[in-house]
C-alpha cells in the first residue's frame, strides 16, 4: 500500500474542484444558451403573431372602407331618388294649386243647414230630404291653404320613409359585413 503524500491529495482535490467548477459553469452556460434560444423563439412567435394581426387589421380595414363606400353610394342613390320624388310631387302640387287658383278645380266640404222653427215654437220643423248631400264650396285662398297643408304632410311622410329606408339599408350592410367577418371580429 502506498500512501499518498499531501501534495498528491491537494492536487487531486484541486483537480476535482476545477472539474466541478468547469462542470457547473458548462451546465450554467448551456442553460443560459437554451433560455436565450427559447426567448428568441418566443420573441419570433410573438413577432409573427403581431405581423399576422397587423395583416388581419389591414385586411379588415380595407373591407370596412369598401363596405362604407358601398353604403355611401347606396344612400346617395336613395337621396337622389328622394330628390326626384320630391320634385315630381312639388310639380304635381303646383299644378293642383294653379287649378285651385284659376277655379278649374273647386273644393267643397259637407255642410248642414240649421232648421228654423216657426214663431210659435210648438210645431215640428218640416222634414228634410236626405237624398242629396249638402255641400259648401271653399273660397280659393282657403282651398289653396288646405292643399298646401296636405302637401307639407305628404313631403314629411316621404322624408320619413326615406329615413327608414336609409336605416334599413345601413342595417343590412352592417349585418352582411359582420357575417362576412365573424371570425375576425371575435
Amino acid at each position: 500500500m502506498t500512501t499518498k503524500s499531501n501534495a498528491e491529495r491537494y492536487g487531486i482535490a484541486l483537480l476535482i474542484l476545477v472539474v466541478s467548477i468547469a462542470s457547473v459553469w458548462a451546465i450554467w452556460g448551456a442553460y443560459s444558451l437554451g433560455k436565450a434560444a427559447g426567448a428568441q423563439e418566443a420573441e419570433a412567435r410573438h413577432a409573427k403573431t403581431l405581423i399576422s394581426l397587423g395583416n388581419s387589421i389591414d385586411a379588415l380595414t380595407t373591407k370596412l372602407n369598401t363596405a362604407e363606400e358601398n353604403l355611401a353610394k347606396v344612400v346617395g342613390e336613395q337621396d337622389t331618388e328622394l330628390g326626384m320624388e320630391q320634385d315630381h310631387a312639388k310639380n304635381e302640387m303646383e299644378q293642383r294649386l294653379a287649378a285651385v287658383r284659376t277655379g278649374a278645380v273647386r273644393l267643397s266640404v259637407p255642410a248642414t243647414a240649421g232648421v228654423c222653427r216657426p214663431a210659435g215654437g210648438d210645431a215640428d220643423p218640416p222634414p228634410v230630404a236626405h237624398d242629396q248631400e249638402a255641400r259648401t264650396e271653399l273660397d280659393p285662398a282657403t282651398a289653396e291653404s288646405l292643399v298646401a297643408i296636405t302637401e307639407e304632410g305628404d313631403a314629411a311622410i316621404r322624408d320619413l320613409n326615406a329615413c327608414v329606408d336609409r336605416y334599413n339599408t345601413a342595417r343590412k350592410h352592417l349585418t352582411a359585413f359582420e357575417a362576412g367577418n365573424a371570425q375576425v371580429l371575435q
